[in-house]
């Protein structure tokens, strides 16, 4: 222990314990700062000073960077007038012990009225610590006080074993967070803990949004299989062309004011069904939206925020926003986003998609609705399914809330999977005939498409 001669005159208790909390700071983040009483604990030889089990040395080892690329140049040594590669160990070691010792220089100098240096036998290791050179130099410093020196390292303690039915204390779940993952494949499990089911379900629309940004594993492709989103299936239904030059050969496309709206639009919406800000950045693949001339509807004449939350669903809470699903249909996969799923009673869900723009027909935006059904139908939204299902798009562009509601049953999902399927083994075949329509007016890629300029010409 180094102590001040004056010190235990000038620190009074109430200096020391004005802080309820204690600063713990690793020696390198120290300098600049001070405080009254600084502890260096568990000095042994070899942990601080530390010891290096290699250098960074480009001339023998190729794996490091060379000196010359680096920033700290000046400050390193020179290694080229070393005779061999021990001379040049020996070199990079004295070096590292220098900035240890100027690193334990700084730990020193921190407190300003008391530091107390204490050792640790047992660390971990199977044998005894020595104790640090820097606390043996400690002792011979004047003005240093010396107390409960220890010189027999005993037996090594033992180590802490958690019991497997300890389980940590957890905010959320009753018994722990180990209990709630081994039932978390119950249904309705979440309600088992009333108390905190609105939290955990919060924590848990979070997780999904972080896992679905993990990238794919790689994985052989399956004869017939093909991959898209939900928006290129949209796209698909509309004009195989135009999704051909949109997912598969993918040419150029202009900017898009109003997508960008769109996307402002459902971020602010996200944010007010979440409450706080999504995981991920937004970007053109954040949510299933069309672009300009693909069912978008028009620019909005106000704004379509505005709209929302004059509507019913903004004192709803959704059971799932932004929920992403990966959808297999035959050979393929199918991926989206769902802007959110109401369940206004146990067993009843409402899948809602939000249009910044205003109603439209289109008959290609259902195939939209009909992957939302068939996700909720076969588990890729959640572990439970619904007993009563509806899906619709809400467009909030015309200046007042207007709904296009389809109610789900048996039949209704069997005519989705069927087109689905058929969108899916079309495009894994290769099959990009173009269908020409109105939306060709609009089309990205109308100057390369001699069908869509002819339909464009003859439409009045």
């Amino acid at each position: 222990i180094l102590e001040d001669e004056n010190a235990a005159e000038e620190l009074d208790t109430a200096t020391v314990s004005q802080e309820d909390a204690v600063s713990l700071l690793t020696v390198h983040r120290a300098k600049g700062l001070e405080w009254d009483v600084v502890f260096l604990p568990a000095l042994a030889a070899g942990t601080f000073p530390a010891r290096s089990q290699g250098y960074d040395n480009p001339v023998d080892y190729p794996r490091y960077l060379p000196y010359e690329m680096r920033v700290d140049a000046d400050a390193l040594p020179d290694l080229t007038g070393a005779g061999d590669d021990k001379e040049r160990k020996a070199i990079l070691a004295d070096q590292h012990q220098d900035q240890e010792w100027r690193i334990a220089y700084v730990a020193t100098t921190r407190a300003r009225h008391l530091l107390l240096l204490s050792g640790a036998f047992w660390t971990g290791g199977k044998r005894p610590n020595k104790r640090s050179e820097f606390f043996e130099m400690g002792f011979d410093l004047e003005g240093s006080a010396k107390e409960r020196i220890v010189t027999d390292p005993g037996l090594p303690p033992e180590l802490f074993v958690p019991s497997d039915h300890a389980a940590p204390p957890d905010p959320l779940f009753d018994g722990g967070w180990p209990e709630a993952l081994r039932r978390a494949s119950e249904p309705d499990w979440l309600e088992t803990y009333p108390v905190h089911a609105d939290a955990a379900r919060d924590k848990a629309s979070q997780l999904r949004l972080e896992l679905d940004a993990l990238p794919e594993p790689p994985e052989a492709a399956l004869p017939g299989s093909f991959t898209t989103s939900v928006t290129g299936l949209v796209t698909m239904a509309r004009c195989p062309q135009q999704f051909r030059w949109s997912a598969v050969d993918r040419l150029p496309r202009r900017p898009s004011a109003g997508r960008m709206r769109g996307i402002t639009f459902h971020r602010r919406v996200e944010l007010r069904n979440l409450g706080k800000v999504p995981l991920e950045d937004v970007d053109d693949t954040s949510y299933d939206l069309p672009r300009d001339g693909e069912g978008a509807g028009g620019r909005s004449p106000v704004d379509p925020f505005t709209v929302f939350v004059e509507t019913r669903f903004a004192d709803m809470r959704p059971r799932f926003v932004e929920v992403p699903i990966d959808l297999r249909i035959g050979a393929s996969r199918v991926r989206g986003r769902i802007d959110a799923v109401y369940e206004p009673e146990p067993g009843t869900w409402e899948i809602v998609d939000y249009k910044s723009g205003r109603r439209h027909d289109d008959p290609a935006t259902a195939v939209q609705l009909q992957a939302y059904a068939v996700a909720a139908a076969e588990g890729a939204i959640a572990t439970d399914r619904p007993e009563h299902l509806t899906v619709s798009f809400a467009y909030f562009g015309g200046g007042e809330l207007e709904e296009a509601i389809e109610v789900v049953d048996d039949a209704w999902l069997d005519t989705a999977r069927e087109r689905l399927e058929a969108l899916t083994t079309r495009a894994a075949a290769g099959d990009f005939v173009p269908t020409p329509s109105a939306a060709c007016a609009s089309c990205d890629f109308l100057t390369f498409c001699s069908a869509g300029q002819q339909f464009v010409a003859a439409s009045p």
